[in-house]
């Protein structure tokens, strides 16, 4: 790929594919989904690094390991291809029953960073993220053990994700009045139909140069329009997998048909996306992951394909063509929804204060 596909992470220098290439549905998929193969994920990695892709993430809970193992088996064969590649994983989440089996505790993130390494066969992971907050780890312990994995050569960068504004903030604030290498990026779902971060995790990253990862671009697929008004979604889409089981609708962040068919937001965008793609001759799908590229402080868009052309398409996405300002403002002004104080005052002052005429977001 030519160098517009390429983004720096924070202010580390490592420059990461636009398109990374999540692998949470590599093995046994976390959300109870049928995954890929080794063979069938092996391919993937394949074709992912021959469209010139260099970012690639995952998590020691997706699959149960299967996601690292997999990893690991194809690292195994490539080993020429691992100084070019940027791994990344997270922890957190518990791999077994055991009671100090979960969280951010200095006694979780060790013994979990060794078992990662193992599974991916590889010495360290270019980005170590914390999967979720722990309210029960203080955020000193939690740098102090990050920035030990960093010294000992286990981990190059720090990350977060599924994190707050104030979280983000905090961990900012933390790591520099401690001296400590803190976080680079923070994972985040980000979509035409999910934009709430844009309250204040844009702003704390644009502050503190740290990059988004947008996990979600296409949010679950309804962002691909496939799923028409009065219709039900196509028995294929994950929408419609999820309204097979309600338990699955918290998993994957409320894509069900039930919670989004019923807001007019939804169409209005829906219909947005749709009218720019003709227009440009583009899927839908890749209108609404450029938008999420186009975005303050978006240095990549993780892409989870079910099948190779969904890879190909997304790969598309990172150069070569670009939203309009004014398509840009379309699709803004489309997906954006009330906004709640004091969030609307505090915007609202804020752009009369710099002079503007209306709000970048």
């Amino acid at each position: 790929m030519a160098n517009s596909s390429y983004s720096f992470l924070g202010s580390s220098g490592t420059r990461v594919s636009k398109i990374c290439l999540g692998t949470a549905s590599f093995g046994k998929h976390f959300q109870n989904r049928p995954g890929f193969s080794v063979e069938e994920s092996h391919a993937v990695l394949n074709e992912y690094v021959n469209a010139g892709g260099n970012f690639i993430d995952t998590a020691d809970w997706y699959g149960a390991g299967d996601s690292e193992k997999i990893i690991g088996q194809w690292l195994s064969k490539n080993q020429s291809l691992r100084n070019d590649l940027v791994i990344a994983s997270k922890v957190y989440l518990p791999m077994s029953k055991g009671v100090n089996d979960v969280g951010l505790s200095r006694k979780h993130i060790m013994h979990s960073i060794e078992c990662s390494l193992k599974r991916l066969e590889t010495d360290f992971v270019d980005l170590y993220q914390l999967h979720m907050w722990d309210s029960a780890t203080s955020v000193e312990q939690v740098l102090r053990t990050m920035n030990d994995l960093i010294r000992r050569g286990l981990i190059r960068q720090i990350g977060v994700s599924n994190a707050t504004g104030w979280q983000l903030q905090k961990i900012c604030d933390y790591s520099r009045f401690m001296g400590l290498e803190g976080a680079i990026s923070i994972q985040n779902q980000y979509n035409l139909l999910t934009r709430a971060g844009e309250y204040e995790i844009t702003d704390v990253c644009e502050n503190e140069n740290v990059s988004i990862l947008a996990f979600a671009p296409l949010k679950g697929g309804w962002l691909n329009c496939r799923i028409k008004r009065n219709q039900l979604p196509p028995t294929d889409s994950r929408v419609a997998w999820v309204e097979q089981d309600p338990s699955n609708r918290a998993a994957i962040s409320n894509v069900s048909h039930s919670t989004l068919a019923d807001k007019d937001v939804t169409w209005r965008v829906l219909d947005t996306v749709q009218d720019i793609a003709n227009a440009k001759d583009k899927p839908p799908a890749q209108v609404a992951m450029k938008w999420v590229l186009q975005r303050p402080k978006v240095a990549s868009i993780i892409v989870g394909p079910r099948k190779l052309e969904h890879l190909r398409d997304a790969m598309e996405v990172s150069s070569g063509w670009n939203l309009t300002d004014e398509e840009m403002k379309r699709l803004n002004q489309a997906s954006e929804g009330e906004i709640p104080y004091p969030y609307d005052i505090s915007r609202s002052m804020n752009n009369q204060r710099m002079g503007l005429k209306e709000s970048t977001y």
